[in-house]
């Protein structure tokens, strides 16, 4: 019975999060200018993909998309790797003042990104980083919520794994790409997803690139 009960409850969950999905896609093929009565003029025909060609003919839009993608890729790799490096570092490298580094990158999350865009804008500017996709990718590899989180999983791995590594031989880049990586995958892999769908969401940090508007 629970069984049963737990599959219509999900059923039931699955159609109320795609009923908005659903809706609109079938209201942008409907013509312009439909009289709608009741709740199902929304779903019945005439349809037409008017407006579709229009955006893509009126519109860069497969160009805006590609440089998007561009963007969301580069940063989604880079900050991947630089986290997981600097995540490494902070968990089983030992170096003087690593406390106090961890915590200088724990209080990045205590600045909103909002009170950066103006210096940032300033220093893109002094660069001359504007309009241009260096601007864009370099200041959103600096994730300090990647580094924690990779640091955390990090930790988990037993240092005597380690400590075998290097009596027979290996330093820590053998360490960090034979041992921490693959064990950190599924951490890494949650990273990547939530580093691209923030890339690919961004727009704040995007739109005062074009000094021309």
């Amino acid at each position: 019975m629970m069984k049963w009960l737990f599959r219509i409850s999900s059923a039931l969950m699955a159609v109320l999060f795609a009923a908005p999905l659903v809706w609109m896609l079938v209201v942008s093929i409907k013509e312009e200018g439909m009289k709608i009565i009741t709740v199902l003029d929304w779903f019945m025909p005439p349809y037409s993909l008017a407006v579709y060609e229009e955006i893509l003919t009126t519109t860069k839009l497969s160009q805006w998309i590609a440089n998007s993608l561009f963007v969301a890729v580069i940063v989604t790799v880079l900050t991947v790797i630089f986290a997981a490096m600097a995540g490494f570092a902070l968990s089983k490298v030992p170096f003087r003042y690593r406390t106090i580094v961890f915590f200088f990158i724990l209080g990045g999350l205590l600045i909103p990104g909002e009170a950066t865009i103006i210096p940032l804008y300033q220093v893109a500017k002094d660069l001359h980083l504007l309009n241009s996709y260096s601007g864009l990718i370099i200041p959103a590899l600096a994730s300090p919520v990647a580094v924690i989180v990779l640091k955390s999983f990090f930790d988990g791995v037993p240092n005597d794994l380690l400590e075998s590594v290097q009596i027979d031989g290996g330093g820590f880049w053998r360490i960090f790409t034979s041992i921490m990586l693959p064990l950190t995958r599924p951490a890494m892999a949650s990273m990547a997803i939530l580093t691209f769908i923030g890339s690919w969401n961004n727009f704040l940090w995007p739109v005062p690139f074009d000094h021309r508007r």
